[in-house]
């Protein structure tokens, strides 16, 4: 029953992605190519997000998904940011009305609901919940930067949140992260290299959305903290995307807020490697950390999670900026 929904949500995504490619060209929700950070031979149209989240809609509703008080606040809030993020597709919106709603959102479903309990000091608490909502959404927005990659990702990522929950019996959660697997399943078909149709800020805001609220609802609620490593486990390429950026370019003394190119799909890009290269590691680095949310979920050993995943961060790190200038030279050569 539940793989039936999966596949089903694929074939729905499938078409859900080829009739919102179409309305994206007629009425132009296009990413159209530039000098600076896209580098794509002619325009692209976006929507993919919207292909998701209807999709998730339908399958909700031909599923029988049982809509609790969390469920509802979750799409009700996934529509608003994703509509926003369309908006910023269509017409290349300020920071201030994107953050401004980002801000917004992540305030209401705090006071909906989705608030952490992890400490003592419930301020904390507080703190916490929105930096995770806000940085989560903008994670998952940065890391849509190649044909593939966020998609890729968010399916195993998806597949993981719909087993844990699954274990923890909360049955309505597991339902809707299969279906939002499947979902994804159907557009990557799309955004696979090269790519015919983008997620756009509306996909990427709204499934990173998604990805923070069932963290903190099905993770870092009183009685499963013990959980608590496990959406870092799953969620952690885009975070640690994130943190490697920000930490660079603060060394570098340059602003961690404008457009870069030392994200990790870029400079192992520019190493030589191709996109669909990265996109499978991607994936394989997101099945081996799912994995290991298995394991240690299982055999409760948080603290070999810990050290493992602190050993491949390093490794990782060291490899990404290890020789870059030479590594960067000979990939220039190679192509003149």
């Amino acid at each position: 029953m539940r793989m039936r929904g999966f596949f089903l949500s694929t074939i729905i995504g499938v078409t859900m992605t080829l009739i919102c490619r179409k309305v994206a060209i007629k009425f132009k929700f296009l990413d159209r190519p530039n000098k600076v950070n896209k580098h794509q031979e002619k325009a692209v149209p976006y929507m993919g997000g919207v292909a998701i989240f209807l999709t998730l809609i339908i399958n909700i509703f031909i599923n029988d998904v049982q809509i609790d008080y969390q469920l509802k606040m979750l799409l009700i809030f996934s529509l608003a940011v994703m509509l926003v993020g369309l908006f910023d597709d269509k017409y290349i919106i300020g920071y201030q009305l994107k953050f401004g709603t980002q801000f917004i959102v992540a305030i209401l479903s705090i006071v909906f609901g989705a608030k952490v309990e992890l400490f003592n000091i419930d301020i904390l608490n507080y703190i916490f919940s929105f930096l995770w909502i806000i940085g989560l959404m903008n994670a998952y927005n940065i890391i849509d930067g190649m044909d593939g990659l966020a998609s890729g990702i968010g399916i195993i990522v998806s597949l993981g949140f719909s087993y844990f929950t699954y274990k923890n019996s909360m049955f309505s959660m597991s339902q809707i992260m299969l279906l939002l697997a499947g979902a994804q399943a159907g557009f990557l078909i799309f955004n696979w290299p090269p790519a015919k149709i983008y997620l756009g800020d509306a996909g990427s805001l709204f499934i990173g959305y998604v990805f923070s609220i069932i963290s903190i609802f099905c993770f870092w609620k009183e009685g499963f903290t013990y959980n608590f490593p496990i959406p870092i486990y799953l969620l952690y390429l885009p975070i640690f995307d994130t943190i490697f950026v920000f930490i660079k370019r603060i060394s570098d003394g340059k602003s961690p807020f404008k457009t870069t190119e030392d994200h990790y799909p870029r400079r192992l890009k520019k190493m030589g490697y191709s996109i669909e290269q990265i996109d499978i590691f991607s994936i394989l680095v997101s099945i081996t950390l799912t994995i290991l949310g298995v394991f240690i979920n299982y055999y409760n050993r948080v603290d070999i999670g810990i050290v493992l995943v602190f050993i491949f961060t390093i490794i990782f790190t060291k490899y990404l900026l290890l020789d870059k200038e030479v590594r960067y030279e000979k990939n220039i050569n190679s192509l003149k």
